[in-house]
């Protein structure tokens, strides 16, 4: 059990910091920065940030229906897997300030809910799409790992962007 309370605990560490992280990544950019990709075909800065924020908030919500309805089963059937509903939801030409804000707001209610929630390691849900071919469980610390992984794909993708575009500039590595 102490082992996995350490876990549990680096596990917080990392989805803290991500909000840091985040806000590194975008350090310094200006409103045309945002529109930059790494090639051709490949999302923009301000696309990815959008995406990060809007899955964040995606898997938040399924947190909170693991938190109060363990075991429960989670739609996610309205999600377009392969990241079509970037366009309608205007990735591409909305500002970015308030995905930004709503990332670290998110993070920062989830880090309060897994402080106070009695037992919420344990908990898990069952998620729901079409592209699971059989119902697979996942649990509390599956899904902040997922995040963790999640943003740190896209802050190594726009880091790329920068340096690309940016070459000899402190986001190279």
């Amino acid at each position: 059990m102490q082992k996995k309370k350490m876990e549990n605990e680096q596990l917080v560490k990392e989805f803290s910091d991500g909000i840091g992280q985040l806000d590194k990544a975008l350090e310094g950019l200006s409103e045309a920065d945002l529109n930059l990709a790494r090639e051709e075909g490949k999302w923009s800065i301000r696309q990815i940030v959008h995406h990060i924020a809007e899955a964040e908030e995606l898997w938040n919500i399924a947190l909170k229906a693991a938190l109060a309805n363990p075991g429960c089963n989670f739609d996610f059937n309205w999600y377009i897997a392969d990241n079509k509903c970037a366009g309608p939801l205007l990735y591409h030409r909305r500002p970015i300030d308030e995905a930004v804000a709503l990332f670290r707001s998110s993070r920062k209610q989830i880090l309060e809910l897994l402080d106070l929630a009695d037992n919420a390691w344990e908990q898990f849900l069952y998620p729901e799409h079409q592209s699971m071919p059989e119902k697979m469980k996942f649990s509390i610390d599956d899904i902040i790992q997922w995040q963790i992984k999640h943003l740190r794909i896209h802050i190594i993708q726009i880091k790329k962007t920068r340096k690309v575009h940016q070459p000899g500039s402190a986001f190279e590595s």
